[in-house]
């Protein structure tokens, strides 16, 4: 217990020394406050993780703190909480964290909208759906999941978090293109990166490290934005979408409720509507041969920087429609929903809905 209280009371005592010109000063502290004692009663690790790491430790961060401190408050509503706000707080496994992050965001975007929601309980041993949401007075079985990330994305990615918290180290633009980084190499590659970086402070300039294949990093400058991780392995999404579903088949019918299954592919792991053009035929097949599976939905979640800009589009067409929008706890995810046109029951408009009124209520929250 005495390590969860010294992490937070060192936040703590840092935040309330400070004394600047910052409107949100006072109630982004109180917030920090509200949060520290929530995590100190629940056991909660200041998150480890980077792109949340920043945001507790730093004072510009305080309209976030001030959102999900609210947002806590909501989710303490929800019956089973504590399990998955502890796998995504004392997580020290970044990808294993966001799991947890992905089951929060779903349950919020009906809970926030006055439908019933319930996480359900982790500790039996018969396999169930993460959560259950009542729509139009009918029981929908909600499970929350990911696709794999292959090793050498996965290994690009751990890499990633280590360039985020160099950046925020000595407090330097950062940008670039991520292609081979294998474990092997990482902690060599990181310290020329960090004297690379220092001497670019020193010079107060803008600097460049190119390893062919492996990566294009450029520090100080602003022309890039964000971090670019490539992956090549788009040509067989469908299929891993396709085994995903498979794996889950058991949770659609538990209790004979309909299914809503959410596949998140991740940070910076594809394009929602490349997955579509490319995929869409083959998902589709298969989703009709599932009938007590009433919606699909294929999700990407940015929890914090990107390369490339998304446009904000909301679109409905035939049996999909195509969401981006501002989450609880992250900055975008884009979302595109699959309507089983062959399923023995059809999802009613609120689930779209919720969708497409989330960031209407959560700016009426906040």
């Amino acid at each position: 217990m005495k390590r969860f209280l010294s992490e937070w009371n060192r936040i703590e005592h840092f935040h309330k020394l400070l004394c600047e010109n910052n409107p949100l000063l006072d109630e982004g502290v109180k917030a920090l406050l509200e949060i520290s004692k929530f995590a100190k009663k629940n056991k909660l690790k200041v998150p480890r993780h980077p792109s949340f790491n920043v945001r507790f430790e730093s004072n510009a961060h305080y309209d976030w703190l001030i959102k999900v401190n609210k947002l806590v408050k909501i989710f303490s509503e929800i019956p089973n909480y504590k399990p998955r706000i502890k796998r995504f707080f004392n997580n020290d496994d970044y990808l294993n964290s966001l799991s947890a992050l992905y089951e929060l965001e779903m349950a919020l975007k009906f809970k926030l909208q006055g439908f019933e929601t319930v996480f359900t309980n982790e500790k039996t041993p018969d396999k169930k759906p993460d959560i259950e949401i009542k729509l139009a007075n009918r029981i929908f079985n909600l499970e929350v999941t990911t696709i794999n990330n292959p090793d050498k994305y996965r290994e690009k990615q751990e890499f990633y978090f280590k360039l985020v918290k160099l950046k925020h180290k000595y407090n330097v633009k950062m940008a670039g293109i991520l292609v081979d980084i294998p474990n092997n190499i990482q902690n060599d590659l990181l310290q020329k990166i960090e004297e690379k970086t220092l001497e670019t402070k020193d010079k107060g300039g803008e600097g460049k490290m190119v390893i062919e294949g492996k990566l294009n990093l450029e520090i100080g400058s602003t022309k890039l934005q964000g971090f670019a991780l490539v992956h090549k392995e788009l040509k067989d999404i469908e299929d891993k979408v396709i085994e995903v579903i498979r794996k889950k088949t058991a949770q659609f019918s538990v209790k004979q409720n309909p299914g809503i299954l959410c596949i998140y592919t991740g940070s910076r792991t594809y394009n929602i509507e490349q997955i579509y053009t490319k995929a869409y035929d083959k998902i589709n097949l298969f989703l009709q041969t599932i009938p007590n599976l009433s919606v699909l939905v294929l999700s990407q979640y940015s929890d914090f920087y990107r390369m490339e800009p998304l446009n904000h589009l909301q679109s409905s067409f035939n049996f999909k429609t195509l969401c981006t929008l501002k989450p609880g706890f992250g900055e975008i995810e884009q979302s595109l929903i699959w309507q089983n046109k062959m399923a023995s029951t059809e999802v009613p408009s609120d689930f779209i809905q919720s969708y497409e009124t989330f960031e209407d209520k959560l700016d009426a929250l906040l």
